[in-house]
This record gives C-alpha cells, structure tokens and sequence, in this order.
C-alpha cells in the first residue's frame, strides 16, 4: 500500500510537470524600443487625403506623431499610430493603420486568454465620428474573433489606459497547431460629402501596451519517454518503501 500511494504522487507529479501555460506573443510590451516581431502596416489612403498626416504603429516612449496621446501605461514603451485630417469640405478620405503578429497555436488548449491595455483620444465634427480601433484574431484573411474598442462614437473623447481582458478559448482550441494572426487596428476617416449626416475624424492617436494571448495546455498523452520515466520513479519509490 505504501508503494502505492508513492507510484500514486509519483504520476501526480508527473502530470502536473506535463501540463502548462505559454505565452504565443513576443515584445507585447515593446520594451525593445522597437517593434519586433510584429509588422507595422499602413494600407493605402483611401480617398482625398492630401494635406493629411498619418503615423503608422513604431514603439515610443511618448505618444507622438500626428497628434499626441498618453504617455505608456508601463515602463518605457508603448505602441502608437496616430492621424489627422485637414478641414476638407464635401470628400471623404480614410487611413488604416494595421500592427500583427503571427503565432502557432499549440494543441491540448484547455483555455486561452487575450490581453492588453489600449489608450486612444479622437476629436472631429458631424454626427459621429469616424473611428474604429479594435484588435482580431484571423486565420489568413478571414477574421475569426472580434474584440470593438471604439467604433463611431457620437463626440470628441478619449480613453485612457485601459486593461482588456477576452476569453480565446474557443477560437484557440478550433485552431489547433495552426498558425493564426494577432492584429491591432487602428482607422479613422472622414465624409463630408452631406452636411446633415457628416462625419469626421479630424484627429485620431491609438496605443496598444501589455499586449499577450496565454494559452494552458492539458496533459497530453504519455510517450515511450515519460513511461519510462515513470517507471524508474516508481523504482525508486519501491526501494524507498521497503526501507
């Protein structure tokens, strides 16, 4: 019976060795000072944007560029994109800036979680303004999991640093051993093509920090190595018992 319940604590152990939690971003802090292991993408203006300013994601210690923002909300470096518009009567005009990172999900998902802190401030004119920030995970081109930040709020404001927190579970475990794409993004446009219902992002500053997606492994099951392993802790335990 004491060999037993020593083989007993034996695999416990063994089982809990196997099992665990990794982290499948690297620099989500951007304490490098720069940004890598992520791409930084500005895609292509999208109507009137002459006289227009546009920052794409870089790693600062202030928020700068177009306009200001806050400064980041741990240690020395923050992610940051920032645009502004010209007063442009009847046009529209738009600019996306894009920051991703590709990771391989491992198997055995038991659960997964993504988070960050964001911190953003918009002014403009009209009925709302045209801001969207939100990060996604996606598979390629197709987007499997959504999290809205800001999308066309109705006023000028702002948000200060700010912890996210999403369960990814689901969408981790459906993609196992697959490589999926983290993606923060940060757009603001204008239309001033109808005075009734305009909208307009004169200005927009986007900063991402603490960003990271965990994800806890189950326990797997035993290969030829660890069975030998647990036999010779068994050994072991059968010696020990019988003194």
């Amino acid at each position: 019976m004491k060999v037993a319940r020593i083989a007993l604590l034996v695999f416990s152990g063994l089982s809990f060795a196997w099992a665990g939690t990794v982290s499948l971003i690297t620099n989500g802090d951007f304490e490098s000072g720069t940004t890598a292991g992520w791409t930084a993408t500005t895609m292509p203006a999208f109507g009137n944007t002459a006289g227009s300013c546009n920052a794409g994601f870089a790693a600062q210690s202030a928020a700068t560029g177009c306009v200001p923002g806050t400064n980041p909300a741990f240690g020395t470096f923050a992610a940051y994109s920032s645009t502004s518009f010209p007063a442009i009567a009847d046009d529209v005009g738009e600019w996306v800036n894009l920051l991703s990172q590709d990771f391989l999900v491992p198997s055995g998902i038991t659960a997964g979680n993504l988070t960050f802190e964001y911190a953003t401030t918009w002014a403009g004119s009209g009925s709302f303004r045209g801001v969207n920030v939100l990060a996604e995970l996606l598979q390629g081109s197709t987007v499997l999991q959504a999290i809205d930040l800001e999308v066309n709020p109705e006023f000028d404001g702002s948000v200060s640093w700010t912890p996210s927190s999403t369960d990814v579970t689901s969408t981790l475990a459906a993609n196992a051993g697959q490589i999926l794409t983290l993606e923060l993004f940060s757009l603001a446009f204008y239309d001033t093509r109808d005075p009734v219902s305009e909208s307009s992002a004169t200005t927009l500053n986007t900063g991402f920090d603490q960003v990271q997606i965990t994800a806890t492994t189950g326990v797997p099951e035993p290969n030829s190595g660890s069975l030998a392993s647990g036999a010779f802790l068994l050994i072991l335990a059968a010696k020990f018992a019988r003194h």
